[in-house]
């Protein structure tokens, strides 16, 4: 411990007043005139004192939490399904550590103005950081199917899920197995919940079927469908007919996320014997190739305004019904429908321009009105001009909140926290506003003339930013 890391004794006070640094200014509201005085820009020595070994205790704490987490991170790989869980969850503490260190190396113990604002850009900077990082990693992040599906993408896979389905019991072998296939031309996204799709879809019939099965399929959660055959083909003992299908789907998707969400967009098909024991495998040999990646049974050229496809694959969805739909065969407890899925992940850059960068700048602005409080003696007029400025922000940031709620359904989304924050930013704007102007005096409040509310307002914001961020993503 240096001498340096604490201030000097204060000047001994000379007829009861503490004397500070002489600064020219105004004397006897003449300006220009002669020095006034001001108290030391600094804190009690006592003070310095227990802040120089809070932060150094801080940083002891948020290191061991940063080693913890490191080691966690690299030894949880099998658990945590997603690389930015566990990036997210390093952030946190990197972010304390990253924040004591600043506060020592400033010397921001020591309570002097300069080195106080100076740590509070310096903190809002490494909380924005930490917020770009788990930012980056989340629109980097491969797509990842759902666990509990059952994704078929080699002919490997598939005979194995029929092994599967044999070895399950007598109710559960199929009768009768037809491969299917699916080519998807268009997709778009109608609303927030329906998607409309066009394409081919073909399966083949073998002469070994048994009699009387519907050449027909089934598309459950059609809201509008239009089908008609296309071709019929026949190839030795096994017939393909091709239906060109036009359908509108009314699907539920995940926007907790957003602006860093996947749609996964399916068509899901049925037999139409769903109770005669038919079950639809993906047709894998009529694609050059099964790997998501390459996007098999995709338009070459797709497009997808706003969206990256990553991925097209099969899967199987064991779906339950409680009912046998009024027929004398036993309906089973676990039926797999046959799903052919495209993964499209939003492109946050269009996103970020039209409703993120907004907020980020709103911010910079409500902090302006903070940093730049009108002088006490302006009072009531100076208040109606914040008032005025304020009244107009919170236009702006409602049109833009509504906005974004044309893009996502359901309950509060991630993006919408922003909102949220830059709506109690404001008021806090004008109720701090209102006590100083207004000649109100709680604690802390003159201390410096404002200074307690200018310095935390971008560190507190940016921090609750942060912490919203890490609860979000990080489990």
């Amino acid at each position: 411990m240096t001498e340096d890391a604490f201030p000097p004794p204060a000047t001994p006070a000379v007829e009861g007043v503490v004397w500070g640094e002489m600064v020219e200014g105004p004397a006897h509201g003449k300006p220009g005139t002669g020095p006034s005085l001001r108290g030391p820009d600094r804190f009690p020595q006592a003070l310095a004192r227990w802040g120089f070994l809070f932060l150094v205790g801080g940083l002891a704490l948020s290191a061991v939490w940063l080693a913890v987490g490191v080691v966690e991170a690299l030894q949880a790989e099998n658990e945590w399904r997603l690389v930015s869980v566990r990036v997210t969850r390093v952030v946190a503490p990197a972010a304390a550590v990253l924040v004591f260190a600043a506060a020592l190396a400033m010397r921001a113990h020591r309570g002097e103005t300069r080195r106080l604002w100076h740590l509070s850009y310096a903190m809002a900077a490494i909380f924005v950081a930490g917020i770009a990082t788990i930012w980056i990693t989340l629109v980097r992040e491969p797509y990842r199917p759902d666990p509990k599906d059952v994704v078929i993408l080699t002919p490997e896979q598939r005979e194995a899920f029929l092994r599967s389905r044999l070895a399950s019991g007598p109710g559960a072998a199929p009768a009768a197995v037809i491969p299917t296939g699916v080519f998807l031309r268009t997709t778009e996204f109608e609303r927030t919940e329906n998607v409309r799709k066009s394409g081919y879809i073909w399966q083949k019939y073998a002469d070994s079927l048994p009699g009387g099965l519907s050449r027909e399929f089934v598309l459950p959660e059609a809201v509008e469908t239009h089908v008609q055959e296309a071709y019929r083909r026949r190839v030795g003992d096994v017939e393909t007919i091709g239906w060109y299908f036009e359908v509108e789907t009314r699907e539920i998707f995940n926007y907790t996320h957003f602006p860093f969400d996947i749609k996964d967009p399916w068509v899901r098909i049925t037999p139409r014997d769903f109770d005669a024991g038919v079950l639809l495998v993906p047709d894998l040999e009529s694609y050059a190739s099964t790997d998501p990646r390459t996007l098999p049974g995709l338009e070459r050229g797709f497009a997808l305004p706003g969206w990256k496809v990553e991925q097209t694959f099969f899967s199987y969805k064991l779906r339950h019904y409680n009912t046998s739909f009024g027929v004398q065969a036993p309906i089973e407890s676990d039926v797999p429908e046959l799903y052919f899925t495209m993964a499209a992940r939003r492109q946050f850059l269009s996103v970020f321009f039209l409703l993120v960068f907004p907020v980020l700048v709103m911010l910079v602005l409500i902090f302006m009105i903070v940093y730049n409080m009108p002088p006490r003696h302006l009072g009531g007029e100076g208040l109606y001009n914040i008032v005025r400025i304020c009244g107009t922000y919170l236009f702006i940031l409602i049109l833009n909140h509504v906005n974004l709620r044309t893009y996502v359904s359901g309950g509060i989304v991630y993006l919408e926290y922003f909102y949220v924050l830059l709506y109690a930013g404001v008021l806090w704007v004008l109720l701090n506003a209102g006590l100083y102007l207004k000649g109100l005096n709680p604690p802390g409040l003159c201390w410096r003339e404002n200074l307690i509310a200018r310095l935390v307002f971008l560190p507190l914001l940016s921090g609750i930013m942060m912490v919203v961020t890490v609860a979000t993503f990080g489990r």
